[in-house]
């Protein structure tokens, strides 16, 4: 005896998704090899095709239920045959815990007993997952009997049309229009596929039916208002094929196709539409990493990736490796435009083996040249967490003269020093994003572009790596790309420095015709200077050049509000005029402890 809850509200949709994206693969992967081996015990075709359509409905409309017990014991799942009614029900509960290729191990019982095959060879079948592996076997196994093709089984037939009718509309309504299932009948156009040989009829072979040449002027009629109704015949092929290879197979496919269209349209967007359609409710994952073809060319943009950061002085070694879509444009994405014969305004996944080859050779060379040139210095006391939302400075400036010096000693840093060196950050943070959103448009494109100039200006040995991570994509907003350039040097280095390019004050600031690297210095009330670490690369880099402004704030104990107190500005020579024994005696971990101090 067993037991079941039957599904109910309490049971995500997502399991019944996940259950036919798993009967899908099942039916078309492993299915070929499963009729090889009904053939090679002497099963007669007909009976062949009557069992294997027995298995597709049986897969395609498996029920998932939130529990399921036979004899007091958990089950992955039940076959319940009853002749004519047979049901495959799946333990939800058990679903949510296990890999897909676990799911697809459990169905060896029932798939050996629908098909009346051996348990062992159904389990052994189900183990494997390369598409190409299973289509050797496909070749191989049944070859001593007369094994059917997938086209004679007439449940795999009556699936395959269904999606294609489904995967049609669905188009039609990610490209913005409107498709109505036309009044036609499938049965006679079933039998003319069950003629055709192979895995699924080729396009050109039943393109000209009646029931395909129906659908195709259906398609004409809606995309015509759209960009891509000079393909409708391509479009419709593509949705064709893909009815009976994987996503990820349907995907590639077709993006070779769409990179042929010259129409005006969007290829992403296209593809991206492609993508929904083709996983039937499943999101297509679309970051390189979960397609093994693109595998060696993430493990090259992680490792160039690295080896950038060390060359900007960053210490974030757990920070993640931006990933790329296979729908971006890998010239938005990188920021690589060279060299200039890849077709870097086409989505990755568009790209041929040679053109794919070339970017992973680019980022393997573009690791080995910083390698050789590793910075060997780790910056840094002070830590600059990203910003949090905290309120913008407080003007509470006061009439006071500043200078600065180099402490001969460590000092003992108040309680709560760090903790108000980040509410500092923040708040500095809001306020330039509060000061950028009272200019005008043509301000803040200026101020965008002032500030990038200091990172080209003043950083000039990793010039090269800043242009391209400064780079945005088309859509981003002026306020994001003001983000990028404020704050992309202290992501780097998690020194709180921000690269400024407004003049000075914190109530109307202009747009400075030289920006300046400015630092927060906290002052506290029984301390009578505010430390500033300046990491000793950064100098190095260019900050003996550039202006650095100190920018003095306080913390209140009592509201938390960081109150600026002032600025202080220091000149390209100032530095250098320091004492040498002082200075070094001032260096600990890879930075120079200076102070500002009040006259």
């Amino acid at each position: 005896m067993y037991g079941y809850a039957n599904q109910g509200a309490d049971v995500s949709d997502k399991a019944g998704t996940r259950v036919t994206r798993i009967a899908r693969r099942t039916v078309d992967s492993h299915l070929p090899v499963l009729v090889g081996l009904m053939a090679e015990e002497g099963q007669e075709p007909a009976m062949q095709s009557e069992r294997a359509s027995k298995l597709v409905s049986l897969l395609r409309r498996a029920e998932v239920a939130s529990t399921l017990n036979v004899g007091g014991r958990a089950v992955p799942l039940q076959l319940e045959d009853n002749g004519a009614e047979h049901r495959l029900i799946i333990n939800g509960e058990m679903l949510a815990r296990v890999e897909d290729t676990a799911l697809a191990g459990a169905l060896a019982e029932p798939v050996a007993q629908t098909l009346n095959i051996s348990p062992v060879a159904a389990a052994l079948v189900l183990q494997v997952s390369d598409e190409q592996q299973l289509r050797g076997l496909a070749g191989r196994i049944g070859a001593g009997g007369e094994a059917i093709s997938p086209t004679q089984i007439g449940e795999l037939v009556r699936w395959r049309l269904e999606t294609f009718e489904k995967r049609l509309l669905d188009l039609v309504s990610g490209l913005g229009g409107w498709l109505e299932k036309p009044p036609l009948s499938r049965q006679e156009f079933l039998e003319e596929v069950s003629q055709c040989p192979g895995r699924w009829p080729q396009w050109s072979l039943v393109a000209d039916s009646a029931y395909l040449s129906t659908w195709r002027d259906e398609l004409s009629r809606e995309l015509d208002r759209t960009d891509w109704g000079e393909y409708v015949p391509q479009i419709g092929e593509l949705v064709w094929e893909s009815v009976a290879i994987s996503p990820h197979s349907a995907l590639r496919q077709a993006a070779q196709t769409v990179r042929g269209f010259s129409a005006a349209g969007d290829t992403k967007k296209l593809l991206e539409v492609l993508a929904r359609v083709f996983g039937d409710g499943t999101p297509v994952d679309d970051s390189l990493g979960a397609w093994p073809v693109f595998e060696e060319m993430v493990d090259a943009w992680k490792r160039m990736w690295r080896e950038e950061d060390d060359a900007l002085g960053a210490r974030r070694r757990h920070f993640e490796v931006p990933d790329i879509s296979v729908f971006d444009r890998p010239g938005e994405a990188t920021g690589f435009s060279e060299p200039a014969n890849l077709p870097w305004d086409e989505p990755l996944l568009c790209w041929s083996m040679r053109e794919r080859g070339a970017l992973r050779d680019l980022f393997q060379g573009m690791e080995k040249t910083l390698a050789r040139g590793r910075s060997h210095f780790r910056v840094g006391r002070l830590s600059a967490h990203r910003a949090t939302a905290v309120a913008p400075l407080v003007n509470a400036s006061k009439d006071a003269h500043w200078t600065l010096k180099v402490p001969r000693r460590l000092p003992e840093l108040p309680e709560g020093f760090s903790q108000a060196v980040d509410r500092s950050f923040s708040a500095l943070h809001s306020s330039y994003h509060l000061a950028f959103a009272n200019l005008d448009e043509t301000s803040q494109q200026q101020i965008i572009r002032n500030a990038r100039g200091a990172y080209a200006g003043y950083l000039a040995s990793t010039r090269p790596i800043w242009a391209r991570r400064l780079s945005s994509g088309d859509g981003d907003t002026l306020s994001d790309h003001f983000e990028t350039s404020l704050t992309a040097l202290s992501d780097a280095v998690e020194w709180p420095i921000f690269v400024d390019a407004f003049e000075e004050g914190i109530d109307s600031p202009a747009v400075a015709p030289m920006p300046r690297f400015t630092v927060p210095a906290v002052w506290f009330e029984d301390v009578d200077f505010a430390p500033i670490w300046i990491p000793v690369e950064a100098i190095g880099e260019g900050l003996d050049q550039a202006p650095l402004r100190i920018r003095n704030v306080a913390v209140s104990e009592e509201d938390k509000k960081v109150r600026w107190l002032g600025d202080y500005e220091i000149d390209q020579t100032m530095l250098g005029e320091l004492h040498t024994a002082t200075v070094l005696r001032s260096i600990h971990e890879g930075t120079l402890l200076v102070a500002v101090c009040e006259v």
